[in-house]
């Protein structure tokens, strides 16, 4: 098995700007003037406001749950490829 550490900061150097990406993105599409094609309406009542706004902190915690696990798969697929010459156990 070969250890190349050079591999490894590349492959961390991939997987930050992956996130870096993920997270624009994300700031893109918090931006002020949401679609409504998209996502769903602000309410006119004070509980559906805060049905909105339950639905809005559940989707971001989504989202930073996605970025992370596609990040570590990424890594790990960039990582343990066959042609940096790792053997499995």
């Amino acid at each position: 098995m070969r250890h190349d550490s050079s591999g490894f900061g590349h492959g961390m150097r991939m997987l930050t700007h992956s996130l870096a990406v993920a997270v624009l993105g994300l700031a893109s599409a918090t931006a002020v003037g949401q679609d409504p094609r998209f996502n769903m309406t602000r309410g006119a009542t004070e509980i559906s406001r805060q049905v909105f706004d339950l639905h809005m902190t559940i989707f971001y915690i989504c989202v930073v749950i996605g970025a992370i696990v596609f990040g570590l798969m990424f890594w790990s697929i960039i990582r343990h490829r066959k042609s940096r010459g790792v053997v499995p156990a």
